[in-house]
């Protein structure tokens, strides 16, 4: 069964009734259920959250630990997630016990590649992009990118679009 927010709660509910062998939905619909006691959690022995990192965020977390609450002691949790910030850590050593992390970024990292990441507001990354070169610079270096002469290229997205 899959249920989402924007969807008729009532057809959710009737649908309840027939046995439910996997539910796939977003936090605050199950968690809705899960407190009008129409979806009963505590027999669930499994919750797998996609993208991880993106359900532990402000906006999701509370749900999710809520909705935790009424699953059984004994559940399995896996967690998918393309990044690992603190929030899924802190997560993971929170709620699962002998956790077994995959982490596949590991051999995604070019050895001798060091990288670098600065956080600049969006008006003044486009400015500092456009000034540090003139026009015709910018020009030759991109004909230079897409004529193979140079492997590498910094640029804004509007610059990437052609």
């Amino acid at each position: 069964m899959v249920t989402t927010g924007g969807t008729s709660l009532k057809d959710d509910i009737m649908r309840l009734y027939q046995p439910v062998h996997l539910l796939v939905g977003t936090p605050g619909r199950i968690l809705d259920l899960a407190k009008k006691g129409v979806c009963i959690l505590k027999d669930c022995s499994m919750l797998i959250m996609d993208e991880a990192d993106k359900l532990l965020s402000p906006e999701f977390q509370p749900s999710i630990e809520q909705l935790i609450r009424f699953l059984s002691a004994n559940r399995q949790i896996l967690m998918f997630s393309a990044t690992f910030p603190v929030t899924v850590k802190d997560f993971k050593d929170r709620y699962l016990q002998k956790p077994y992390i995959i982490n596949l970024m590991d051999e995604l990292t070019l050895k001798g590649i060091t990288q670098y990441y600065a956080f600049v507001e969006e008006r003044q990354k486009v400015h500092c992009l456009n000034t540090l070169f003139s026009k015709d610079h910018r020009n030759r270096v991109f004909h230079d990118f897409r004529n193979g002469a140079c492997r590498n290229l910094v640029c804004t997205g509007m610059l990437c679009c052609g």
